[in-house]
């Protein structure tokens, strides 16, 4: 049967890497395929012809029955602006499907998997997500071909129109968002929560100049669970000198054979695994347990060089009171 959930393609400017993801994808060959690429960088030595070049291999090498419809920038926009528009551009056009990376290379049974999960959580709007990355060193979890997280991984990924209108590349709720102390809800560690806050911040103020927090931050703040294959189903082979975020090697490479699925058989965030990744993969039962504590003296430690900075200026019985009632704060909490 041909296969028909819509396919976007986001590529850039590696050639030898959108061939591998060609020659993926043609194992399926979607009927429906949706192609986007920035533009080439005036500041870049030789991107323009690396742009042209992997514009032209995807026009002769998709070479299956199937409506191609592209979306080309004549301009440099950077991910986070152009991978953003990719996929808003590409559900202003369908209801649901399949994304993929220049770099991701999925298994065969990546595109079924979509398909069928799709089609299962069309209508459950407590699902947001479908991810092809297994994160944990292919450990199984829960007694289904997948489980339920709060982390959206994005190396493959599907979703629905109706969930992605919620995405705002601007992050203009994150302010108030954690003005309101909602964030302790999600990550319960606080190491966790500081680091996404951290990152939060980072990603609204534009230091960090990516599309994919943002996305993170639409599920999370509301409640949206996301689905992660207990096997892995995504390659990501983008990291090297070219790659944009992916440093060092991949230590995820290997990709395995999922299907058939079997579904769980509950709807509901598995928080072993979740902590897992929080935690690491080591952790001693102990070392969680201490974890809040060396939280604690973390922050005293910083507190108190702060405060001992300013005691130059201000009275001593004033330093004290003050550090009293900061960690008095710090202990109810």
């Amino acid at each position: 049967m041909p296969f028909t959930t819509p396919v976007l393609l986001i590529i850039f400017r590696r050639p030898d890497i959108v061939k591998q993801l060609i020659d993926a994808v043609r194992v399926a060959a979607p009927t429906r395929i949706f192609i986007s690429c920035d533009g080439p960088s005036p500041e870049r030595a030789g991107e323009a012809e690396k742009v042209a070049a992997n514009r032209a291999l995807v026009e002769r090498e998709i070479d299956w029955p199937c409506t191609i419809e592209r979306r080309y920038s004549d301009i440099n926009q950077g991910p986070r602006v152009s991978i953003a528009g990719a996929i808003t551009w590409f559900f202003e056009r369908v209801e649901e499907g399949i994304i993929l990376e220049e770099d991701c290379i999925p298994h065969p049974d990546f595109f079924p998997y979509c398909a069928e999960l799709l089609e299962r959580y069309r209508h459950d709007d407590r699902v947001w997500h479908i991810s092809g990355t297994h994160p944990l060193d292919n450990q199984w979890r829960g007694d289904g071909s997948y489980y339920f997280s709060k982390y959206p991984w994005v190396w493959g990924m599907a979703t629905w129109r109706n969930r992605w209108k919620h995405y705002d590349v601007n992050l203009s709720a994150w302010p108030a968002f954690k003005s309101s102390g909602a964030i302790k809800k999600i990550f319960k560690d606080p190491f966790d929560r500081e680091w996404w806050t951290m990152t939060l911040d980072k990603t609204y103020g534009g230091t960090i100049n990516s599309w994919d927090f943002q996305w993170c931050f639409a599920c999370m703040s509301r409640g949206g669970l996301c689905i992660v294959p207990n096997r892995n189903l995504i390659n990501n082979i983008g990291f090297g000198v070219e790659g944009v975020y992916c440093f060092g090697e991949n230590t995820n490479s290997q990709t395995f054979k999922i299907l058939p699925l079997t579904h769980p058989s509950v709807v509901r965030r598995n928080v072993e695994a979740d902590d897992h990744i929080c935690y690491g993969r080591n952790i001693s039962w102990l070392e969680k347990k201490l974890r809040p504590m060396r939280w604690l003296v973390h922050r005293v430690k910083s507190r108190l060089s702060s405060l001992f900075c300013r005691i130059s200026t201000n009275g001593f019985f004033r330093i004290v009171k003050e550090i009293a009632l900061k960690y008095i704060r710090i202990l109810k909490k």
